[in-house]
């Protein structure tokens, strides 16, 4: 579909043909009296010589020169292009919306009047059709466009594609507020794992929801596929514009009106500011957004907010600074980052901020405890999106799974702090660019917390490195550091009671003893018969990884609980397994799941002190037990009138109570 009024240039024919710009210049020497003769420009705009497109495409086909084989489809794609840009935006935006519903449609549009292509769009869409019809009503050309969108269609690997190519630049290049939504790739690619891991980690079923209506950019980048997104219903231009975006990517999306939807399942919002349709919004009024949303959240839900470190983190006065620090009070502000300048495209110098917000562990330190990153002043590369999405994950977990792994980006600050700073994240260092704490100030930490003295029977001394290798689960198999145990499919209640206790998955969802025992000796006639070895990690993955040390061995493990067994000689220790599991993401690969390595010198000292713990814990539980049910049986028996009770008296004697 070449156009016979687009003009090009010599340069551009170079690139059409795919070769260099002396190449072209050859041609017009070696074959202006040929038989088939180099075409002559056909207009001049100043300097530059111009030629007509579709004789050019002619004489490269017809003289088999040039390196581009699809010469005439990247003409037309060209020849689309220079048509496009030339369209007012009323046009562009009919042309977008005949092209979505030629896409929901599946074929050809050959309809006799207006009213039965928003006919058909109300058929197709029911009651939410108006990103389709409004555009449809106003259109200028609408019979002149449907051919063009049926070539354009025919000429396009997708209708997406099409749009993408001939109407969404040209849109983007009109609108200044479409423009300004555009992100670099690095930060969609962030976006993208961010959300998809979120997602994967709170639920199958997660939804997505963007309470703005309007994040187009955004969420064609972030929407994972196969999740529901939730769009807040609004009739302006970009959020029709986002609708049909989203419609040609088939997302599925409910729409809804009033606060933010909330459903069975966990939520992913997904905040992109300023928006597109009020760019000059104040920060109070931006702020204001996000307030609204946190106060919707339930515990289950995150939420990801992507805007200027001028909202984000950078200073503020007035009421746009009051706003801030009230949503830092909430606890649900999880994680701040300010990202290299560049990450939008119409605003090279501007910086990127990002929050992450997640409900506060209950009773738990790190909800006092926000994590930052300032990574404004260097390069924003591949490492730095995968380690920068582990850490976000990991930021909305506890203290102890806080101290259970090394933070690439992320340092924790207490909230005080943040509050009485200007800036909240500028200047901070990356988390690995922090020395390990003195000696001194981790004995002095554990032996603070060692009330029962376990830990006096050891030294503690400086290691060599503040660094804790680390190995995946499934590369610890593979080094035959571990080994993997199935665990047996048995129906316990038709087994014998005997003195084997049974471990398996617990009504809590917990792994552990369940309370049944069987009998050994029918128990191991069966085939295949196996019971736990001291020090087995019993564990389940899936939606509730959990895992459990089985100290004394001898159990049996039920399905669809297994074991992971550590090699004698290995620099693994089974708490360490077992903390990991725990501390892992429901919903991942248990295999990609790493654990801490371990010095070996001190694998033996180790291994003793965490069984004196455990023994000490065990010796404290029975300790409990005893104590409430002393309680429970001293009530009973004053009710009961079984016995009476008085308080004695520093001299021996009791008085009556």
């Amino acid at each position: 579909m070449t156009h016979p009024h687009t003009l090009i240039t010599m340069s551009q024919i170079a690139a059409l043909a795919e070769v260099q710009r002396p190449v072209v210049s050859m041609w017009r020497r070696r074959f202006r009296n040929a038989a088939t003769p180099f075409p002559e420009p056909v207009e001049r705009a100043g300097s530059q010589e111009l030629f007509a497109l579709d004789q050019v495409v002619d004489w490269l086909e017809s003289t088999d020169h040039g390196n581009n084989p699809d010469v005439r489809d990247t003409a037309a794609k060209r020849a689309q292009r220079v048509l496009t840009s030339s369209m007012p935006a009323e046009r562009l935006v009919e042309i977008s919306a005949l092209l979505c519903l030629r896409h929901e449609w599946g074929g050809p549009l050959e309809v006799p009047a207006r009213d039965h292509l928003t006919h058909l769009a109300a058929n197709l869409w029911g009651d939410d059709h108006e990103h389709v019809t409004v555009p449809l009503l106003r259109g200028p050309e609408i019979f002149t466009d449907l051919g063009w969108v049926e070539e354009a269609a025919s000429e396009s690997f997708s209708i997406a594609d099409a749009h993408e190519d001939l109407v969404e630049r040209a849109l983007r290049h009109q609108s200044a507020r479409l423009g300004a939504t555009l992100l670099h790739h690095r930060l969609t690619t962030l976006l993208e794992r961010l959300v998809a891991t979120l997602a994967d980690g709170l639920d199958p079923l997660a939804a997505v929801c963007d309470p703005t209506g309007q994040g187009a950019e955004t969420l064609l980048a972030a929407l994972p596929p196969n999740r529901t997104l939730f769009l807040k219903r609004r009739a302006g231009a970009i959020a029709l514009h986002t609708r049909r975006l989203l419609a040609l990517q088939d997302a599925y999306v409910e729409l809804f009106d009033g606060p933010p939807v909330t459903t069975s399942h966990p939520t992913v919002y997904l905040i992109a500011l300023p928006l597109a349709d009020a760019p000059n919004a104040s920060l109070a009024v931006q702020l204001k957004l996000i307030q609204r949303t946190q106060a919707a959240m339930r515990e289950q839900d995150v939420a990801l907010v992507v805007a200027p470190a001028s909202l984000l983190t950078d200073a503020l006065i007035g009421e746009a600074s009051q706003r801030r620090d009230s949503l830092l009070r909430t606890g649900w502000v999880r994680a701040i980052v300010r990202l290299p300048e560049g990450l939008r495209v119409n605003k090279p110098r501007e910086h990127l901020a990002l929050w992450l917000l997640g409900a506060p562990p209950t009773g738990d330190i790190a909800a006092q405890y926000s994590r930052i990153a300032d990574l404004g002043g260097g390069v924003f590369n591949e490492a730095d999106v995968d380690s920068l999405v582990t850490d976000l994950v990991a930021s909305l977990g506890t203290r102890m799974d806080a101290h259970r792994r090394e933070w690439a980006h992320l340092v924790a600050v207490a909230r005080p702090a943040l509050l009485a700073s200007d800036s909240l994240v500028r200047g901070a260092r990356r988390a690995s660019d922090y020395a390990a704490p003195e000696l001194a100030d981790v004995e002095l930490r554990l032996m603070a917390a060692d009330a029962n003295g376990v830990l006096t029977r050891y030294s503690l001394e400086e290691g060599a490195t503040s660094t804790a290798p680390s190995l995946s689960l499934g590369d610890a198999l593979e080094r035959r550091l571990l080994r993997l145990v199935s665990g047996h499919r048995l129906d316990v209640s038709a087994l014998p009671k005997g003195n084997v206790p049974v471990v398996g998955v617990r009504s809590d969802h917990s792994v552990g003893p369940t309370g049944g025992r069987v009998d050994r000796a029918t128990l191991l006639g069966r085939t295949n018969a196996h019971t736990t070895q001291a020090g087995d990690v019993v564990f389940v993955d899936g939606k509730a990884p959990r895992a459990w040390v089985d100290r004394d061995g001898g159990s049996v493990v039920v399905a669809p609980a297994r074991i992971l067994r550590v090699a004698p000689d290995a620099s693994l220790l089974p708490d360490a397994v077992a903390a990991a599991i725990n501390a892992s993401q429901p919903g991942t690969r248990w295999r990609a799941w790493t654990v801490t390595t371990v010095d070996a010198a001190s694998v033996p000292a180790l291994r003793g002190a965490l069984d004196d713990l455990a023994a000490t814990e065990a010796r404290l539980d029975r300790e409990l037990t005893t104590l409430r049910a002393l309680r429970t049986d001293l009530l009973d028996a004053v009710e009961r009138r079984h016995i009476s009770i008085s308080r004695k008296e520093p001299d021996g004697s009791s008085e009556e109570g």
